[in-house]
């Protein structure tokens, strides 16, 4: 039986890195690795943290209405 670590883990790597795609040049390989991992601590972040995922739901919100405001 899998403890909660393990599933927790199998979670995270469901999504192939940048590097291992080839939609990343030679040159930018670097950078895509950095991306790759500013994107799993968040999402591991928000996966472990129900209210910043709330948190993050609502700032989207107002800043989209904002926005909207602001076009129309």
């Amino acid at each position: 039986m899998l403890n909660k670590s393990q599933s927790f883990e199998d979670k995270c790597h469901i999504v192939k890195s940048l590097n291992m795609s080839s939609l990343v040049p030679v040159q930018g390989k670097m950078i895509a690795d950095r991306l790759d991992g500013i994107w799993v601590s968040g999402d591991r972040a928000l996966m472990s943290r129900p209210r910043a995922r709330l948190s993050l739901i609502a700032y989207w919100l107002v800043l989209h209405l904002w926005v909207l405001g602001t076009i129309l």
